[in-house]
């Protein structure tokens, strides 16, 4: 075949042939840890909300209830 047209990789013209970016353990272990950062936060968040409230019920005890100038 002298005349006739030069073989070509048929798939170069394809757009997604295959996307094949992470393995699967790499896949899995990105999808641990942002799971195990979402329940970080969540625990954080409400760790500290608890904190805040328990802070709040003492400066209250402390500088309000039990306070001699404020008693009737």
């Amino acid at each position: 075949m002298w005349f006739g047209r030069k073989q070509r990789n048929r798939r170069s013209g394809r757009r997604n042939v295959l996307d094949v970016k992470l393995r699967s353990d790499q896949l899995r272990r990105s999808r641990l840890r942002l799971g195990a950062l979402a329940f970080a936060v969540l625990f954080g968040t409400g760790f500290g909300l608890y904190l805040l409230w328990r802070i709040g019920e003492w400066t209250l005890n402390r500088l309000v209830y039990e306070n001699r100038a404020f008693a009737i």
